[in-house]
C-alpha cells in the first residue's frame, strides 16, 4: 500500500488514480508523511499527524516541529491531517492542534488556518485560500468540509 498524494488514504501501490478522491497519482509513488506538491504560488505539503496514533502532546510537538521546518522552504500551505476521532463525536487531537495553531497565529509564525469543516467555497477563509492557491482545487473535492483536516497557510 501507498498513501494517496491528495487525500492521504491508503491505496494500492500500482494505483494510477485514487479510488477515494479520484486524483491522479505521481509516477514516483506516494507522498511521504510530509508529502509535497507544487502550486502556482508555492508548494502544498501534507502533514499526517494521526498516522502512528500519537498522544496529543506528541502530535502537537510534531506539528510545531514540522511547521517550523517548513517555514524556510517554498511550502506555503500545509494540509494537516489530524483525523476527527473514531467515535464520530470528535477526538482530542483536532481541538489541541487548532489551539496550538491559534497560538502560532498570535505569535506571527503562520499567516492563518482554516478548519476543514469551514474549508468550502462558501466560507470566507476557504474561499480566500482557494483564490490565493488555485491548485488547491485539485484536492478540493476530497478536502471540502472535512473535519479531519486543517489547512494552514505559512
Amino acid at each position: 500500500m501507498k498513501t494517496c498524494d491528495v487525500c492521504g488514504n491508503d491505496i494500492p501501490v500500482a494505483a494510477r488514480r485514487c479510488p477515494f478522491c479520484e486524483s491522479l497519482q505521481s509516477a514516483s509513488g506516494s507522498a511521504a508523511r510530509s508529502g509535497a506538491s507544487g502550486t502556482a504560488r508555492g508548494v502544498v505539503s501534507t502533514l499526517y499527524l494521526k498516522q502512528d496514533l500519537p498522544t496529543v502532546a506528541e502530535a502537537v510537538r510534531q506539528l510545531v516541529l514540522s511547521l517550523t521546518g517548513l517555514r524556510g522552504t517554498r511550502t506555503r500551505v500545509v494540509k494537516v491531517v489530524h483525523g476527527y476521532g473514531s467515535t464520530g463525536k470528535g477526538g482530542a487531537l483536532a481541538p489541541a492542534v487548532r489551539r496550538e495553531l491559534r497560538a502560532l497565529l498570535a505569535k506571527g509564525w503562520i499567516r492563518g488556518f482554516v478548519p476543514g469543516e469551514e474549508y468550502s467555497e462558501f466560507g470566507a477563509g476557504g474561499r480566500a485560500l482557494l483564490e490565493r492557491y488555485p491548485s488547491l482545487r485539485g484536492s478540493f473535492r476530497s478536502d471540502r468540509e472535512n473535519p479531519g483536516i486543517t489547512m494552514v497557510e505559512l
